[in-house]
């Protein structure tokens, strides 16, 4: 496992914190969606002490929900920092219904707009697959 890099993890809570809880996470995972709230509330519950680091792991069973789910997420980032990764993440992991078809792709760049982002950016990020490395070298990490 690589170390945790602020200027390449997603990393919620202080970046300085004495614990990192990392996370290989896969968006249409039923047991990664029921988990999300709890690693929110160890963060938000441990005054700076306890920070949490968001790696993809899209399993292939649960693709292409889970592989488009992760690139949107990282086309947020991209366009509006780790506070749009975890806003977007968040709605993601409320809304799917899980198991490779519960958050629609359709409804990817919708949700970008909902919370504040720009439509055409992030359309032409999705549509031109520029995230699927970023995502890959996540899984391949998590593989080792």
């Amino acid at each position: 496992m690589r170390a945790v890099s602020p200027g390449d993890d997603h990393i919620r809570g202080n970046p300085e914190a004495t614990i990192s809880l990392v996370e290989y996470s896969d968006f249409e995972c039923p047991f990664c969606k029921r988990f999300h709230p709890s690693a929110t509330q160890l963060v938000d519950n441990n005054d700076g002490k306890v920070n949490w680091v968001y790696r993809h792991f899209p399993l292939d069973f649960h693709n292409p929900g889970a592989q488009k789910q992760a690139e949107a997420a990282e086309c947020a980032a991209k366009l509006g920092g780790d506070e749009a990764f975890w806003r977007y993440s968040d709605l993601i992991y409320a809304r799917t219904t899980s198991n490779g078809n519960g958050f629609p792709i359709h409804k990817l760049v919708p949700l970008a707009v909902e919370i504040g982002l720009d439509e055409k950016p992030f359309k032409q990020c999705l549509e031109s697959d520029e995230m699927r490395e970023r995502v890959q070298r996540d899984y391949e990490n998590g593989v080792l």
